[in-house]
């Protein structure tokens, strides 16, 4: 039902009689609905025809909806606008929601690029130090390779070390001390 058809009911319901009104059977064969209003309305129909007897349960039942439409139609009418409330808020609700679930999104994608950032510096870190690590090991291996082959290097070193313990100097480190002397010569 759309807003239009909606209108329509509630001008017409705004218009009538105000209720409550009751369905009742005369003896001439007429149903009639008291208004309570001094407003009598009567509806005759092919079931009414002759006798009392003659009303139909029809002709009953179909008095008895007219009577309560007065009630039931604008009973209704509040439960179509309560429900189209309770509606507009649950939307309301659920598109807030959605924001919010667009909201975090984002921050757990700026998060995950983030870790990735981190990782991807980590992992550089990790491959410049692996790669300083194999330069310093080939630098010691080949220094003790050369020491190997030259007693006279180890003696050098080792006064070297001596002299800088008898002076209070730290120890020297073998592949610093070599490159300084490749240095040197």
């Amino acid at each position: 039902m759309d807003e239009k058809q909606l209108r329509a009911i509630q001008a017409r319901c705004g218009a009538a009689t105000p209720g409550p009104w009751v369905a009742s059977y005369n003896y001439s064969n007429v149903v009639e609905f008291d208004l309570y209003s001094s407003v009598k309305m009567f509806s005759c129909g092919p079931t009414l025809q002759g006798s009392w007897d003659a009303i139909g349960p029809q002709a009953i039942a179909d008095a008895a909806f007219i009577a309560a439409a007065r009630q039931d139609v604008p009973a209704l009418l509040a439960e179509i606008d309560a429900l189209r409330r309770q509606l507009a808020e649950c939307q309301a609700q659920a598109e807030e929601a959605q924001r919010e679930s667009y909201r975090r999104g984002a921050d757990a994608d700026r998060a995950v690029a983030d870790a990735r950032r981190e990782r991807d510096a980590a992992r550089a870190e990790a491959v410049e130090l692996r790669r300083q690590l194999a330069e310093t090991q080939d630098s010691a291996a080949n220094g003790w390779a050369r020491a190997a082959a030259s007693p006279a290097l180890i003696e050098e070193y080792a006064r070297a070390c001596h002299y800088a313990g008898s002076s209070g100097l730290a120890m020297v480190d073998w592949p610093q001390w070599l490159s300084q002397r490749a240095t040197r010569e």
